[in-house]
């Protein structure tokens, strides 16, 4: 078991004490069809909690904006209160493991999908992401506030 000590051992990063370096990293589920942490993807997340992983990244890059929806690939939309109660339910059945959550944001851009967000998509330029094909708005100089801001 000496080889595996460094692994066991606790860490501490930004005040936060993580009990051992076992990590996952986030990465899209397909779980959350509405838009919010279901059930199975809390309890898919428990469940790594439960057996002794130290710090869990989840959500597969939660979108910060409705520019950028997510619930195409079953991902997060997390841009306003209402996701509030259920990151609630998530991280208090987290907690309880000793495991540190940690959540994955970003604005998809070109990635996204206008058939479920109906907004116009922004990207730093008009070319389309080759699997959804939607063609993206090339996002100005005065629309970078506001994403920085989401």
């Amino acid at each position: 078991m000496t080889d595996y000590n460094l692994l066991f051992s606790p860490l501490e990063m930004r005040g936060r004490r993580i009990p051992n370096r076992i990590a996952v990293t986030a990465h899209a589920t397909g779980m959350n069809p509405n838009g919010y942490p279901s059930d199975q993807f809390i309890e898919y997340n428990v469940e790594k909690a439960r057996n002794g992983v130290g710090l869990l990244m989840t959500m597969g890059s939660a979108s910060v904006h409705p520019t950028a929806s997510n619930s195409d690939w079953g991902g997060i939309n997390n841009w306003d209160e209402s996701i509030v109660p259920h990151l609630t339910k998530m991280a208090k059945a987290v907690k309880q493991y000793d495991t540190v959550l940690m959540a994955q944001i970003s604005h998809r851009g070109r990635r996204g999908h206008r058939d479920t967000a109906w907004q116009p998509l922004y990207a730093p330029s008009d070319i389309p992401e080759p699997l959804h094909r939607d063609m993206p708005h090339i996002i100005q100089k005065e629309d970078i506030d506001w994403l920085v801001e989401a």
